[in-house]
């Protein structure tokens, strides 16, 4: 039986509009259904109402960067691929990049084929990602099998959110006074 597998959904992010506006018109043209934003909290209100295939972002954006999108972005959903793309590529942004889970580190400018071909490439990745948790899902749950940083990191926060201490003082009676 032969599935037919829907449009690819692309969010590309970038405060260039001339460069966005390339990028999104090379993704267009090889078919996939594309949405833009021009900066990070344009790119999390738009993840809000929709799923992605993949997300194209910049770097260096002014207000939420690149990096900071990606840490968001794992919030929403820990399978979507992410490319980050930058005109000032360094191993600090490469290392954290690479650490929150992203897919790959392009540095600009990107061949327009090349972007397609990662697209393409991180498209193929996602629905084998969502298809592993959909499996796990009916296996009893996908948090047991939780193994990337990036699912930890937004396991452990969703943790920490609903937890909630309570302090007690611990009372020496021999000096009277609060002993912890």
């Amino acid at each position: 039986m032969q599935t037919v597998q829907s449009v690819p959904r692309a969010l590309v992010v970038d405060d260039d509009e001339a460069l966005l506006r390339v990028h999104a018109r090379a993704l267009a043209k090889s078919g996939y259904a594309v949405e833009t934003a021009g900066g990070g909290e344009a790119a999390v209100q738009a993840l809000g109402k929709t799923s992605f295939d993949v997300i194209l972002s910049d770097i260096d954006m002014p207000g939420m960067d690149g990096l900071t999108l990606l840490e968001r972005v794992r919030t929403f959903d820990l399978d979507v691929p992410v490319v980050l793309i930058t005109g000032s590529p360094s191993v600090d942004t490469a290392i954290k990049a690479m650490e929150h889970g992203a897919l790959r580190y392009l540095v600009k400018p990107v061949e327009l084929d090349a972007l397609v071909k990662v697209a393409d490439d991180a498209v193929r990745l996602h629905r084998i990602a969502r298809a592993k948790r959909q499996a796990f899902d009916l296996a009893g749950g996908v948090d047991r099998f939780v193994g990337d940083h990036a699912g930890l990191v937004a396991s452990f926060g969703r943790a920490l959110e609903t937890l909630h201490i309570a302090y007690q003082p611990i009372v020496s009676w021999s000096k009277g006074a609060v002993f912890a």
